[in-house]
């Protein structure tokens, strides 16, 4: 996908919706049409012109970091382990995120049957799981949404 590209095109549609305007029988709608495109279109390109930026990431990065360190009880004394740490970070941020998810979704199926060993349930169990990615899918999409942009 080229963005701005596709912000080229949107703003040549906007340009013919505008000529068009003058011969539309309902112009306050017409308008208000228009102006939502003309926003839409200066937020995306503001946003990649770096006028918006949103934090999330460098939250992300902060909370494995924040992860790395307790996980090596670093508070107790123990030594930073910086390079292990930086590496896998490295990895976790260069794959695609449906690896990340199928490596979750197998968590979350070893959890499962873990579960069903300890309630000693394992024989009654009919080979199903939870619909772990139709969860974690609309768990990520409610995040993705409550993201907040701000102005640089």
């Amino acid at each position: 996908m080229k963005p701005f590209n596709q912000i080229e095109l949107t703003k040549k549609v906007i340009n013919e919706l505008k000529y068009n305007h003058q011969f539309s029988k309902n112009k306050p709608k017409s308008a208000e049409r228009i102006n939502t495109l003309i926003d839409t279109v200066k937020m995306f390109d503001d946003m990649l012109l770096s006028k918006y930026k949103t934090d999330a990431l460098d939250r992300l990065i902060y909370a494995l970091i924040f992860e790395w360190l307790t996980m090596f009880e670093v508070v107790q004394g123990k030594p930073i382990p910086i390079r292990l740490m930086v590496n896998e970070i490295d990895l976790d941020l260069k794959y695609h995120s449906d690896y990340k998810k199928k490596q979750v979704m197998e968590l979350l199926k070893s959890h499962t049957i873990s579960n069903l060993i300890e309630k000693n349930e394992l024989k009654d169990w009919d080979l199903k799981y939870p619909p772990y990615e139709i969860l974690l899918d609309n768990l990520v999409k409610t995040l993705k949404r409550d993201l907040q942009w701000i102005k640089l």
